[in-house]
Order: C-alpha cells, then sequence, then structure tokens
C-alpha cells in the first residue's frame, strides 16, 4: 500500500487545530477542484484530496535518492516501492512545470491536494511513504544450556535481495542477521557487550552464548544452524578461562549473599581478590602469601619465652574488610605468620611482657602469611588449631 501525504508537521502539534471541519467549508473547498474530486476532512482542521471514483492513479516523477545500489535498476513503479519500502525511505514526488501532478489523467496543484481552511499553511511538497515493516517479533537462541529469548526488528537496509534484522531489547547482546533471498543464506553477526549487563549471571550467559557461536553449537529457534557464516565471530581462547573466572565470581557471590554489579573491565585486584575469597569460601582452604617483614610486637605469656634464634609460628583471628568492585563485606580472617626467626628483641613494656621482636626469613625460606577468610567468627574458632593446614597451604599470586 502506498500513502500519499505532504507535511503534517504543523497540522498534527498537540493542543492546535484541532476542530472538525464543517461540511459548508468543505462544500465551498470542493468548489476548486476538477470534476471527479472531493475533499474529504481526515481530522485535526486538515483535509486532503480524494477521488469520487473507486480508483486513484497518480502518475509524477519522484526523486530517487542519489545513492542507490549498483544492481539496482528501477524500470516500473513497483521496483521504486519495493525500494522505499526495503530501505524505509519517504520519496519525493516532483510536481511538473506548471506545479501540478496527474491524478487519474487530470492534472492537480500540489497545493490543492492538502488543505488547512483555519490556517494559512501551504503545501508545496509531497511524499510517497512506503508502510512500516511488521512488527517486532521473538526469537529464541540456544547454545551452552543458555537460552534467550530476544525481540528482533527488521532494520532498512538498501538492496532488493537482502532483508537485515537485529535485537532491539537487550543490551548485552547483538545478534543480527542478514537474509540473502537471492542465494537463500543467511549472514549471522553476533557480538556481546558485557559492559552492559547488569548481574553476574548475565554475564556469564553472554559468554556462554558468545562461545557457542564460536563453536557453530548454536540453535535458533529451536533449530540447529551449523552451516551459517559467523561474519562477526572471532575465535578467543581465552574464553573458557574468563567463564571459569566468573562463574567463580557467581558462587562467590552467592556464598556471600551478595548481587554483584559488574564492573568491566574487572580490575587486577578485584581478580585477586575472587581468587582468595574463592580459595576459603568455597574450597575451604587457606592461600599463603609471601609478605615483606622485619619486625613484630608481641605479648609474650611469661619472661623468658622468647630468644634470639628462635623460630617462631604465630597465629590469631581477626576481622577483616574485603572489597570487590564498589562492594564491601566485613570477615573474620585466621592469619598464621611462618618462616622467620628472631635476630633481637626489644622490650616495650616490660611489666606487660610486650615486646619488639626483629626477625627475619629462615635460610633457604622467605617469610609468608597463611590466611583463611571465614563469614562468622565462630567459623573461625573452630578453625584455629588447623596450623599445619595454614603451614602448608598452597601460594597464590595475583
Amino acid at each position: 500500500m502506498v500513502k500519499v501525504f505532504s507535511n503534517f508537521k504543523k497540522a498534527f502539534k498537540p493542543n492546535e487545530v484541532s476542530q472538525n471541519i464543517p461540511e459548508e467549508v468543505i462544500k465551498s473547498l470542493n468548489k476548486e477542484l476538477p470534476e471527479g474530486f472531493r475533499y474529504a476532512n481526515i481530522g485535526e482542521g486538515v483535509c486532503a484530496i480524494n477521488s469520487v471514483e473507486d480508483k486513484f492513479d497518480l502518475s509524477a516523477k519522484i526523486e530517487m535518492p542519489s545513492y542507490l545500489p549498483s544492481d539496482f535498476k528501477p524500470s516500473t513503479i513497483q521496483d521504486v516501492m519495493e525500494f522505499a519500502y526495503r530501505s524505509q525511505r519517504r520519496l519525493k514526488i516532483i510536481p511538473n512545470e506548471n506545479g501540478c501532478i496527474n491524478i487519474n489523467g487530470k492534472e492537480i496543484n500540489v497545493n490543492d491536494i492538502i488543505k488547512y481552511p483555519f490556517e494559512k499553511i501551504v503545501n508545496n511538497e509531497l511524499f510517497i511513504s512506503p508502510e512500516p515493516f511488521n512488527p517486532p517479533f521473538t526469537l529464541s537462541i540456544e547454545g551452552n544450556s543458555i537460552k534467550k529469548e530476544l525481540l528482533i526488528k527488521r532494520q532498512p537496509y538498501e538492496d532488493m535481495n537482502k532483508s537485515l534484522f537485529k535485537n532491539i531489547n537487550n543490551e548485552s547482546i547483538n545478534l543480527e542477521y542478514l537474509i540473502d533471498e537471492k542465494m537463500e543464506s543467511m549472514k549471522i553477526n553476533f557480538s556481546i557487550n558485557i559492559e552492559k549487563a547488569k548481574s553476574i549471571n548475565e554475564v556469564i550467559e553472554c559468554l556462554k552464548l558468545y562461545d557457542a557461536f564460536i563453536k557453530k553449537d548454536i540453535k535458533i529457534n529451536g533449530m540447529k544452524l551449523s552451516k551459517i557464516t559467523n561474519g562477526n565471530i572471532k575465535k578467543n581462547e581465552n574464553i573458557l578461562k574468563t567463564i571459569d573466572f566468573w562463574q567463580k565470581v557467581h558462587v562467590v557471590e552467592q556464598k556471600l549473599n551478595a548481587n554483584f554489579n559488574p564492573r568491566i573491565p574487572i580490575k587486577r585486584n578485584d581478580a585477586y581478590v575472587i581468587k582468595k575469597l574463592y580459595r576459603s569460601l568455597i574450597e575451604k582452604k587457606p592461600y599463603k602469601e609471601y609478605i615483606d617483614m622485619n619486625e613484630i610486637e608481641i605479648v609474650a605469656e611469661k619472661n623468658g619465652d622468647i630468644k634470639i634464634g628462635s623460630q617462631l609460628e604465630i597465629t590469631s583471628i581477626q576481622q577483616s574488610k574485603i572489597e570487590f568492585s564498589e562492594d564491601k563485606f566485613e570477615l573474620f580472617d585466621i592469619v598464621g605468620l611462618f618462616g622467620f626467626q628472631i635476630s633481637d628483641i626489644k622490650i616495650v613494656n616490660k611489666e606487660k611482657n610486650k615486646y619488639k621482636l626483629l626477625i627475619e626469613p629462615i635460610k633457604d625460606e622467605k617469610i609468608y602469611m597463611s590466611t583463611q577468610h571465614f563469614i562468622k567468627l565462630e567459623e573461625a574458632q573452630d578453625h584455629i588449631n588447623d596450623v599445619e593446614k595454614l603451614k602448608n597451604a598452597d601460594l597464590i599470586v595475583m
């Protein structure tokens, strides 16, 4: 269906011309028209020319866009209208030298096509507008046990043999496909924008779908597509490692009963925090870090408990504040210091047996600290005597 219309911007502004046109006014305007035509009230104080007969044949030149597909050689009005539909372009109607267009074999001045009886508006431009595309529709994509419902909308595309579609309802997933009607083929572009993801779980789902597209193990509306061209998919050797990392973030999030807000790209320190939390809370193991330390203060149970050259192992329970992205948590830690010996002793408060110990690494070793985080103080207290577990903890590095 082809619509012929003028510039309605003025006529359809809210709170402006809103009254109906009296029949007497329309009859008066009809007198200016050739036989076989009359005006029809189309609302908002506007009337448009209409044919008394059933037919409405318009003959006029059409201004084509300056850029056209190289293979597009229109020979009929149907070709022109198909191009207008596919590209969703308005096409300007060019009047003849008398400022007229031909309707049903009669010349009609362009200023007589649309009338605004209550305002001084002159129309001297007409356009053909194509029918809009059909409403968006739902399409499912499925891969790696992840299924997403996407809202797909056809997009303007200036090609007489191809149709472009893309999703419009998901900022973190970008799916578009180009159907070549002549070659009976389809090219799919799939990309993800995990910076737009609103949850850690959404990040994981995006990455898993991306991996499925890489492996061409994807279903669209339940149909597995193996012979597709992935136009925008690049192989990512680290995709599985990336998925593994975010899955660890997710289980830590659940363990802390939190709702992490994804911050992407992930900071190095945030990734390190997840390593420590995953080791402690999920694997239920302490982690080991080498540290630079040359002195500590202690309170001895009795005088003479400490001597130069003595090797010490110190454990304690501490409260800590852990930060991931912009989320902060208070945890309880068992902390152990190992791998050092006393090189000198300084008295801080003799009456309270408080000393400052100068320390150095044991020969062929490094001073290290082992830590295990707990959510509740009672859990930490239950494990304070697991000294061997702390002492033999595996190293964790940033």
